[in-house]
């Protein structure tokens, strides 16, 4: 069975822990469910996911200082509802997508399969779900480092001097240099986008920015 990457950018005020009352506002959704694509040796390096590779971050769960967005969080969790005639009620099927019966629910939480939201008993982690993480950008950054590399070292089309000069800016260039450089078709399109979406960002105001994720199968 194959496996997907569902990923998300979010962003929040740099302050907002240093305030009480902000500490309690949610992140700002900027980009849901973005397509990287099936993409197993990204997702070892994002989080050890289908690889033998150490990921850049061990997975970490989802971050909770600022909470997720409502978006990402609807995303993430199911609905739990009383009966099978409120489970296919069209609120509840709007709201996340994906809705269970309290025994249903229960099942999953029983056999491990999911977990309830630490807050609300409405909610349950979608029990398709797992391996859920967050990275930051200059993480993020890092992870294509080794994600070029990686391409490098199995793609046989890319020899000789190309090869040494990709090598040479992996090797020898800070995060912020990095991004001045691309590498042609052995990069990921999507990696590369959620990037510069994040720097163009935390330059835009005084915010910081983080990639959220999980995966499926």
């Amino acid at each position: 069975m194959g496996c997907d990457i569902h990923a998300h950018i979010e962003y929040y005020d740099k302050n907002a822990s240093k305030h009480p009352v902000a500490k309690k506002l949610r992140a700002t959704p900027f980009s849901c469910n973005i397509q990287l694509g099936r993409n197993y040796p990204m997702f070892s390096i994002l989080a050890g996911v289908r690889g033998m590779t150490n990921p850049v971050a061990s997975p970490r769960g989802l971050p909770y200082d600022p909470p997720i967005s409502l978006d990402v969080k609807n995303h993430y969790y199911a609905r739990v509802v009383e009966t099978e005639q409120e489970k296919h009620h069209t609120y509840n099927r709007l709201y996340g997508g994906v809705v269970y019966t309290k025994a249903e629910a229960d099942e999953f939480l029983a056999d491990g399969l999911s977990t309830a939201h630490p807050t609300d008993n409405c909610l349950i982690k979608n029990p398709a779900w797992h391996t859920a993480s967050y990275l930051y950008v200059d993480e993020l950054i890092q992870a294509r480092r080794l994600y070029l590399y990686n391409s490098l070292q199995y793609n046989s089309d890319i020899q000789g001097e190309r090869y040494k000069n990709a090598i040479d800016i992996l090797d020898k260039t800070s995060n912020v240099e990095l991004m001045k450089h691309v590498f042609g078709d052995i990069e990921s399109v999507g990696l590369n986008a959620a990037i510069a979406s994040m720097i163009v960002i935390e330059r835009s105001g005084n915010y910081t920015t983080r990639f959220v994720f999980w995966f499926d199968s």
